[in-house]
């Protein structure tokens, strides 16, 4: 502490010389009159004109704080122009009541913070100022309000919320409060302030524990069941203590993370605002939270709002998986599994068709799909009316062959399609109403369609346009079923098919495209029955 203001000293290192020699190694301790002369003096420097000087707004301030076990404390400096050491203005301290001796170190630490600031309220409010700690973990609760932390630092940070202060690291040794905060005033020098903000808090963190304790238990038994839990117990005695978690111990392993929000009070500890429950209590307070059998997401939050343990989320889901009641009457969004498509026996033989639209000029887009090889081909048409569709599909039909086969939905354009089909010889097939999975080759194809258009609009080009285009690069793209792009597969030798009789096709080795094709749908169906089917 002397060090601290040592350049304001006059002769400081003859002073201190008889007890620096105390301080050397095997130095024997003999204290003497000269040692107490010596000591009394370096007191009374401390308060000399020299070193205490009035209050300049204008300059540089920090408050350095700092705790022990039985008291806080509290220096104000500042800084001249021109000086790196700060001329002390006023020291504080003060004795811990009874209640907050029981707190945790980083409560003691908040606290003397609190002490400062209050205790030189008046030359603070309406500037910046630094505050100097040498308890580290307090630098990123009160510089990120944000951040969780225990219950009693959060009550401390609202109650400084008018002052305007940044916190600082700063080690142990260089803290000059440390002294006087190990020898603080008696009690009767504290203030009505001090005391009543200390019975403020208590008071508010009884309430906040109070009314936290579940129904179905009193905070005697949260007690009783904390000393009893060996985990618990180990996390109690070191907030106590306010020693460091061992990173070896697997029992305070959970409460590595979350150190910082812990704290005690009333015999329990604290995560936050929420109490840390022992384990033997854990299936009870899940129950308790599972009155009237509410579903998974609501009973976590219930149990959120309260208290907290270790790997809550796990056993709460597996609480609420064995609940025969809740299992028999909630609703599952199943569906049926999954039923993969046959390939055809051949190109250009199952199409699947439908519309897309409308599109902002009001035109539809006319998607017919070969389903052995993927091949789309597109056409633009003005209604979806049989009158506007049967040319248009008649285009695609002269330029690859008549089907035997065309899959559609149940719309309102291709129920009068069935004229047309039997003409031409083509089966028609529709696939089971509100389900339209069952044509999902090309409801695929249509989101892809939907995503080049609406590009397009965005980027102020003609989507008719680059329709073509992205339609020219997907016909020669890969498939990801077959391995190859559809063009290729398509334009292989093949024999043009017409209204008039013919005999099969000679059969082409196509064993790799459909082994591929059936592999590549068995993985999506495992993937889609898993996340579909009770």
């Amino acid at each position: 502490m002397t060090n601290y203001s040592a350049p304001f000293i006059p002769d400081y290192t003859t002073l201190v010389d008889p007890l620096r020699s105390l301080t050397k190694k095997d130095a024997q301790w003999v204290w003497t009159e000269g040692h107490q002369e010596c000591f009394e003096q370096l007191k009374e420097s401390l308060k000399e004109n020299a070193l205490l000087n009035y209050y300049d707004p204008s300059l540089p301030t920090e408050v350095v704080c700092d705790a022990s076990p039985v008291g806080v404390s509290a220096i104000l400096a500042q800084y001249k122009s021109g000086e790196t050491v700060p001329r002390v203005r006023a020291y504080n301290s003060r004795t811990l009541t009874p209640v907050e001796r029981r707190y945790g170190q980083i409560e003691r630490e908040s606290l003397s913070i609190q002490f400062g600031c209050l205790k030189n309220q008046l030359y603070l409010l309406g500037h910046e100022f630094t505050v100097v700690t040498d308890h580290q973990p307090l630098v990123c609760l009160y510089n990120n309000p944000r951040r969780p932390g225990p219950f009693r630092v959060e009550r401390m940070r609202l109650k400084l919320q008018g002052f305007s202060f940044n916190v600082v690291y700063r080690p142990g040794k260089f803290n000059p409060s440390d002294y006087t905060s190990r020898q603080p005033l008696p009690m009767a020098h504290s203030t009505k302030t001090d005391l009543a903000a200390s019975r403020e808090l208590e008071a508010h963190v009884h309430w906040v524990v109070e009314g936290d304790v579940p129904l179905p238990l009193t905070l005697n038994d949260i007690q009783r069941e904390t000393m009893k839990d060996r985990a618990r117990r180990k996390v109690y005695d070191h907030l106590q203590q306010g020693t460091v978690f061992r990173k070896g111990d697997k029992d305070l392993q959970p409460y590595q993370s979350i150190v910082g929000e812990l704290s005690l009070a009333h015999g329990v500890i604290i995560r936050g605002r929420r109490i840390v429950l022992p384990t033997s209590l854990h299936k009870k307070v899940i129950n308790t939270a599972h009155d009237g059998h509410q579903g998974l997401v609501k009973t976590k939050q219930l149990l959120r709002s309260r208290v907290w343990f270790p790997g809550s989320k796990k056993k709460v889901e597996s609480y609420i998986n064995t609940c025969i009641p809740c299992q028999a009457t909630v609703h599952t969004a199943s569906q049926e599994p999954v039923k993969s498509s046959i390939l055809p026996n051949g190109p250009w033989e199952c199409l699947s068709m439908d519309f897309y639209g409308p599109m902002p000029s009001g035109e539809y887009v006319l998607v017919v799909i070969d389903e052995y090889f993927c091949f789309p081909e597109v056409d633009i048409i003005t209604s979806t009316s049989a009158q506007a569709t049967l040319p248009k599909l008649d285009r695609i039909l002269s330029s690859f062959g008549i089907p035997i086969s065309i899959k559609t939905d149940n719309g309102p354009p291709f129920k009068s399609f069935n004229d047309y089909c039997r003409l031409m010889g083509i089966k028609h097939q529709f696939i089971t109403p509100r389900h339209p999975r069952a044509n999902g080759l090309v409801g695929n194809f249509n989101r892809m369609v939907k995503k080049v258009t609406r590009t397009a609009v965005i980027e102020h080009k003609s989507w008719k346009q680059e329709l073509y285009t992205f339609l020219r690069s997907y016909r020669a793209t890969p498939h990801s079923t077959t391995g190859e792009s559809p063009a290729n597969l398509l334009f292989q030798q093949r024999q043009y098919r017409v209204r008039l009789p013919e005999l099969p096709p000679p059969a082409v080795d196509d064993k790799l495209v459909r082994d591929r094709d059936s592999s590549q749908k068995a993985n999506a169906k495992k993937y889609a029955d898993q996340k579909t089917v009770c």
